[in-house]
């Protein structure tokens, strides 16, 4: 999970791990992902053996990646759902484990077909790897074509969910109040984000990683002040990756926020 700000109040960390979270959340190295696959679908294995090799042992190490990609989005999720920054999961040590128990996940409708198809998949492959030096190379290659079906299955499937992940992450930071506690003395929070962000804003060079860090907490300093200052808000929040979509982040200098 991504934290830094580990000083403020747990509910100011749960927000916080909130709008930070985005598409394909706990999958690493995305960007070389989605480059593989695109490389792939330019290649067919109908009658060559190398191929079908080479989708064999990347489509498996995507097909896990993404499995433990669903378990980090459900523990954020359990987290969310509890109001429990803490919340934590029994530690499932292989890959097997967790298709197992995939349908044990909340709120993930496709789970079930998740689990079949990963299974499918393995199945497959182990069969392909059996044959692989008793049958003619050709015939084989034609024989287990369909390992691209498979994972396109299970790769739709994940990319369905992680879109329902963030839109139920997104609708509850409409109304972050329900987060915080009535009454509570923030100031702390407060000055701790304050401190964060000018650190920020006084480097000798701010990034756009920077920006983006910055515009998110200047929003989570928004919403606080104003409970602080008048026992409630009705200020919602955004996804660092939303805020662009609003008007006031989108054209505003840093250096222009008040912190």
């Amino acid at each position: 999970m991504k934290m830094k700000l580990l000083d403020v109040s747990e509910e100011v960390k749960l927000l916080y791990l909130m709008t930070n979270v985005g598409m394909y959340e706990g999958f690493a190295n995305l960007k070389n992902v989605i480059k593989f696959s695109d490389s792939m679908r330019e290649h067919t294995a109908e009658k060559d053996i190398c191929v079908l090799l080479a989708k064999a042992f990347c489509y498996e190490q995507l097909i896990e990646h993404m499995v433990q990609s669903l378990y980090e989005q459900n523990t954020i999720w359990e987290c969310i759902k509890n109001k429990n920054i803490n919340y934590s999961e029994k530690f499932l040590d292989t890959h097997y484990k967790k298709v197992e128990n995939l349908d044990k996940m909340v709120d993930f409708a496709k789970a079930k077909d998740m689990k079949k198809q990963c299974d499918k998949f393995r199945r497959t492959r182990n069969l392909f790897a059996h044959k692989l030096l008793e049958n003619e190379i050709d015939q084989l290659a034609i024989e287990h074509n369909n390992l691209d079906e498979i994972y396109h299955d299970i790769y739709e499937m994940y990319t369905e969910q992680n879109v329902e992940f963030v839109n139920r992450v997104e609708k509850k930071l409409k109304n972050p109040i329900e987060f915080l506690s009535v009454g509570k003395d923030y100031s702390k929070d407060l000055l701790i984000i304050k401190e964060s962000a000018q650190q920020i804003i006084g480097k000798a060079e701010v990034t756009e990683i920077d920006k983006d860090e910055i515009f998110n907490l200047h929003q989570i300093y928004c919403l606080l002040r104003d409970v602080q200052e008048h026992g409630c808000s009705n200020i919602g929040l955004r996804t660092k990756e939303g805020l662009w979509t609003e008007s006031f982040y989108s054209y505003i200098s840093i250096y222009e926020l008040k912190f």
